[in-house]
């Protein structure tokens, strides 16, 4: 696996399932089509894969894609299931890589 390849040192690797953040005009716009509509459309323009990387204390985002891997500090902490990054929903699943 790419990440592991990229942070041999992590404690824990996380797969993360991302959604958008949607705002209220897009929440109510995909209420009232078919709701997940927009966040099937968004999942369609982001097919990469996100991970939750613990290493020395500290928590990496990330992201693969075909072509590159993007790491990026977080600065707050990814506690509990759930974490808004940016305008993004990230929900961390039950189990590790």
């Amino acid at each position: 696996m790419v990440v592991k390849e990229k942070y041999p040192k992590a404690m824990v690797i996380y797969p993360l399932i991302r959604r958008k953040k949607l705002n209220k005009m897009e929440a109510m716009i995909d209420f009232l089509t078919e709701p997940g509509v927009l966040e099937m459309v968004d999942s369609l323009n982001d097919m990469s894969a996100y991970y939750l990387v613990e290493q020395n204390g500290q928590q990496f985002l990330v992201n693969v894609t075909k072509t590159y891997i993007e790491g990026r500090r977080l600065k707050q902490k990814f506690e509990g299931k759930k974490c808004v990054i940016e305008k993004n929903i990230f929900i961390k699943p039950n189990y590790t890589l």
